[in-house]
Parts: C-alpha cells; structure tokens; sequence
C-alpha cells in the first residue's frame, strides 16, 4: 500500500526535533505545544516513530563482524519504593547494546504501525553464557 502523503524537508526536520525533545524531556504537553505552533510533529508521530524504529531493527545489530566486541548492559531504577501504600511507585529498566568498534549504520524507518505483542516478540535477547576454555597448566 502506497502512501499518497510526501513528508517534506522541513516536516522531516520538525520530526527529529519532536524525537529529541522527546528523548530528552519526555513531555507529551511540551510536544504538543511545540507542535500546536509549528515548531515539531506531534507527540503520535514521535511514538509511531518510536514504535516503527523498535519493529525495524529489534535487536538485529547491522554491520556486526568476527572481531567485534559486544555486549549488552541493563540496569534499573526504582523510585518512590517506600509509600505506604505500594502505589504510586516506579520501576524502569533500561538495556543497550555496546560495541567496539563503533558500528554507523544510516538505516531508514518505515512508517507503519504495530502492536505491544509484535515489538515484544521482536525486542528478545536470547541469553549465551561464555565459558572461557581451561588454561593448560604448566609443565
């Protein structure tokens, strides 16, 4: 299915501001202002974005050769852990992939949508213990 709608330019510039405004304040009021007076897209098409970006590449890493060293690193965050009630609290937990050496890929998102199942599916990270082979003792 072919899209009859041309995303231009400067609605192409105006995305990327919305994704970094995004990222870094995570404010669905600050887009939407931003974007009811032109500056940014709106706050849907930084989560479409969001969403299509994830669906693309799940946890493929593009570029990856013998040689490459990489490993994934997570941690998380509790806040508000000692309410009385236990509500009211969060718990994130975030996880990314490092690499050495640097790996710059120029890859394209397509816009389409998915569902909560359908990014899940495509986020696992199948878990490889390494097991380092025996040191030969000395003779």
């Amino acid at each position: 299915m072919c899209s009859r709608v041309i995303l231009a330019p400067l609605q192409i510039g105006l995305a990327v501001l919305a994704v970094q405004m995004h990222q870094q304040f995570a404010s669905k009021f600050l887009i939407d202002t931003l974007h009811s007076q032109g500056f940014c897209a709106s706050y849907s098409e930084v989560k479409r974005f969001e969403v299509c970006a994830a669906k693309t590449q799940g946890t493929d890493i593009p570029g990856l050769q013998a040689g490459h060293f990489f490993q994934y690193i997570a941690d998380n965050a509790d806040h508000n852990i000692n309410t009385l009630d236990g509500y009211n609290t969060f718990l994130g937990m975030g996880i990314i992939a490092a690499i050495s050496p640097g790996i710059r890929n120029k890859l394209q998102i397509p816009s389409s949508f998915a569902s909560n199942k359908e990014i899940a599916e495509r986020g696992k990270i199948f878990i490889k213990l390494f097991k380092s082979p025996p040191l030969a003792s000395l003779p």
